[in-house]
């Protein structure tokens, strides 16, 4: 009796790395959030606090660093998972454009 083996391989995928807790008790709102989007609200939200006391409008500075801050985690969310580091992707686009 002759025996068949059959084999078959799958393309590897990247799953990426999300982070839903902080210190591991306390869950982030609206998470789990991958790296690239915490590191644009955490730059977004510290740049939004270091220009308030420094420009002449609080509140307007406030509400535009929110607003840019949203929309650069939005544009992480639809930027696609690669393994390519982001800083050479971005240098890519700059060189495009």
């Amino acid at each position: 009796m002759s025996q068949f083996v059959a084999k078959w391989y799958t393309r590897a995928s990247r799953v990426r790395i999300v982070i839903a807790k902080f210190d591991g008790r306390w869950k982030l709102p609206g998470g789990p959030y991958p790296i690239p989007e915490l590191i644009a609200l955490v730059a977004g939200l510290l740049a939004t606090l270091f220009l308030l006391p420094r420009l002449g409008h609080p509140v307007l500075t406030g509400l535009i660093g929110i607003t840019v801050t949203v929309m650069a985690v939005g544009a992480m969310r639809l930027m696609p998972y690669s393994p390519v580091p982001f800083g050479t992707r971005a240098h890519r686009v700059y060189r495009l454009y």
